[in-house]
């Protein structure tokens, strides 16, 4: 289901392109961060195949964080991730 980001070398690579981006509160980065991380796992096949479950929520001050849902077969556990402000 998720191939990308299996190795150690790939992860590393995925960190240090989220800790690049200079998410100062109130800055244009931290606005824009959002849409980044929503580039990072809108790329794996569950979120083309449930495009509904990644979203953009808008706070209404301006800014934006990012919520995912993951589906989990019917005998494990759901995973629900929310981006930190």
């Amino acid at each position: 289901m998720m191939s990308e980001w299996q190795t150690k070398e790939a992860l590393r690579e995925l960190l240090c392109d989220l800790v690049r981006v200079p998410s100062i509160s109130g800055s244009l980065a931290e606005k824009a961060f959002p849409q980044f991380l929503l580039q990072k796992p809108g790329v794996l096949n569950y979120f083309r195949e449930h495009p509904d479950d990644l979203n953009e929520v808008l706070t209404g001050d301006g800014r934006s964080f990012v919520s995912a849902f993951v589906r989990a077969p019917a005998n494990r556990s759901d995973g629900h991730l929310i981006q930190p402000f």
